[in-house]
């Protein structure tokens, strides 16, 4: 697939990359929780920036979605489990896709 240039986060790029596929959570590594950079001192420092899942697009393959850092993984969620992303957003740089979310439901 060959992905247009687009510049920062926007909902309209995550729907014409993802559109309607499906999108599954995949649970194995749970959440990881992304340390925050200090670009001053060119390090990462000791506090969490954002919180990050794994997931699945039905045809399009895994995609890791970036969200906020008190996010927490409901217990009525499994491996696997359809989700929808709540105001889903893409970025793309080069061919990498970038996605957001501010959180995530069971549909």
């Amino acid at each position: 697939m060959r992905l247009q240039r687009f510049n920062g986060y926007s909902e309209q790029q995550f729907t014409n990359i993802f559109g309607d596929s499906k999108c599954h959570i995949l649970i194995g590594n749970g959440v990881q929780f992304k340390q925050k950079y200090d670009n001053d001192n060119d390090k990462y420092i000791n506090e969490v920036d954002s919180a990050e899942i794994e997931t699945y697009f039905e045809g399009l393959g895994v995609q890791n979605i970036k969200l906020p850092k008190n996010f927490k993984l409901s217990p009525q969620i499994h491996d696997m489990t359809i989700i929808e992303l709540i105001q889903p957003e893409a970025c793309c740089i080069g061919l990498n896709v970038y996605v957001r979310a501010k959180g995530i439901k069971v549909i």
